[in-house]
């Protein structure tokens, strides 16, 4: 009888004391705002969590890298913005300069000089540089500019032939930087074509051509319309590549809005997996702490028990 009722006694000491420790837990839960404080909580869950934060990681990875890329998109879009501008200056001045019959050679020799300026203009877009000093349309060779006006007036360039490429995600790469010889065609000596056929203009509009032969007149009609030709391909050029890093800066929008639904979804995964429910926990709590008194009061019964009075 006596082992019987250690028995009952050790039992109910047990309960009382497991009824405890899940209140605690309960309580705990509460306090912290955290399910699974340690792995040992729940190994499988803090598993899960493991490779979420990974996913996440990778997700943040791209985050910031499109972030880099973008920057570099929109100052290069913006300095392509101005060369549009500028060659559009320069196509309109060349169509003015082509009304032979209403110019004197004065007028002539001004718009050559109004030409001169917007092609240094040109050429300074073309060396602009980033927030470090880089030159963005150099390439790789961004140490350097990418654009030379020679003593004999030809606009050589000298910066790499392969873009700045940026992986924006998993399975995207992006061309941050378009080089120079991408925006503006170039022959095989680094001659830019587009200057090459308005320096043609220019020089054409430095002739005096008052009282000059037809045969005159009409070479430098021919060069005029040359150095116009070329000037619309360069503005289609420009414009292209204009076009196409707007595309990709419609692109990052895109891939952003999914990485942010991404990590929300992985937030909320997670938060299921390691915090607490507190719907769930509260109800837990009231029940735990009320099995804890209900074990508690008997326990107590049962030391007051004249049965155990002698312990």
């Amino acid at each position: 009888m006596r082992l019987s009722t250690n028995m009952i006694y050790h039992q109910r000491l047990q309960d009382m004391n497991s009824a405890q420790a899940r209140w605690m837990d309960a309580g705990s839960q509460l306090a912290s705002g955290k399910r699974v404080s340690k792995p040992s909580d729940d190994p499988q869950a803090s598993s899960q969590a493991v490779r979420i934060n990974q996913s996440e990681n990778r997700n943040q990875q791209y985050v910031a890298s499109r972030g880099f890329a973008k920057t570099g998109m929109t100052l290069q879009m913006s300095i392509l913005t101005q060369m549009t501008d500028v060659t559009t200056q320069i196509d309109t001045t060349i169509i003015q300069a082509s009304n032979q019959g209403a110019l004197s050679d004065k007028d002539r020799s001004t718009l050559a000089e109004q030409l001169t300026g917007l092609k240094e203009q040109l050429v300074a877009l073309g060396n602009s540089t980033d927030g470090n000093g880089r030159y963005i349309f150099a390439g790789f060779k961004s140490d350097k500019p990418p654009f030379e006006i020679d003593a004999s007036g030809e606009v050589l360039y000298h910066g790499g032939d392969k873009a700045i490429m940026q992986n924006v995600a998993s399975d995207r790469e992006m061309t941050t930087y378009f080089t120079g010889a991408q925006v503006f065609d170039t022959d095989s000596n680094g001659v830019v074509n587009i200057f090459k056929a308005l320096n043609t203009g220019i020089e054409s509009l430095k002739k005096p051509l008052q009282g000059a032969p037809q045969a005159d007149l009409d070479q430098a009609q021919a060069e005029l319309g040359e150095a116009n030709s070329a000037i619309k391909s360069a503005l289609d050029q420009i414009s292209n590549i204009e076009a196409k890093q707007g595309l990709q800066l419609q692109e990052i929008d895109k891939l952003d809005f999914l990485a942010d639904t991404r990590s929300i979804q992985n937030a909320a995964r997670k938060s299921e997996l390691l915090e607490t429910n507190w719907t769930g926990t509260t109800t837990d709590y009231y029940k735990e702490k009320a099995m804890f008194e209900a074990s508690q009061s008997i326990f107590k019964d049962l030391n007051s028990m004249s049965l155990f009075g002698s312990r």
